[in-house]
């Protein structure tokens, strides 16, 4: 499918927050997990790595790049010259839950708030890894990306009270054509 123009990335990151809140929200569906939360209410795109909230889910655009074309595989610099051009976008969702801190008195917390944490927080990952992936491999997920990667699910540092998830995904986005003349004002 042929970009349509400049707003194709928020639709793309759209997709992938919509998806991303569906599979949290399977969660408490699952026998014994009826303790645990679905997707948090706050969620939106950012523009750039977002704050830290209790509990946000987000999808940002951290960069957008070139891949490698066939049959020649020309480098950066001439791929302009190619009549096709694989734009390669990273995404990244990120969710934020709150976990257990340090309190005024520099106890550490109590075990059983942190097993708490924890159950949610590998609830979270494993939704996120398995249910994307399955919605990617039926293609409900593909409408306007050709190639998905998904690269890496990582933890984020507990911090302040915040722990939670990074997700980094690449898709292959179509590009879209503007004339020279629109382009240059004329």
């Amino acid at each position: 499918m042929a970009g349509t123009g400049p707003g194709d990335l928020d639709l793309v990151a759209l997709d992938f927050l919509t998806a991303a809140a569906t599979v949290l929200d399977t969660i408490p569906t699952y026998d014994g997990l009826e303790t645990l939360k679905g997707a948090p209410e706050r969620r939106y795109l950012s523009p750039g790595k977002p704050f830290p909230d209790c509990d946000q889910l987000t999808v940002y655009v951290p960069r957008v790049g070139e891949d490698a074309t066939r049959p020649t595989g020309l480098g950066a610099g001439t791929r302009h010259k190619q009549e096709f051009r694989a734009n390669i976008v990273t995404f990244v969702v990120t969710l934020y839950r709150c976990v257990p801190k340090i309190g005024s008195d520099l106890k550490a917390p109590r075990t059983d708030a942190q097993e708490a944490a924890d159950a949610q927080l590998n609830a979270d990952a494993w939704a996120l890894w398995n249910g994307l992936w399955n919605r990617l491999r039926s293609g409900e997920l593909r409408p306007r990306c050709s190639l998905v990667y998904m690269d890496s699910l990582a933890a984020l540092p507990n911090s302040g009270g915040y722990g939670g998830w990074e997700l980094t995904l690449r898709a292959q986005v179509e590009g879209y054509e503007q004339a020279v003349e629109e382009a240059a004002g004329s």
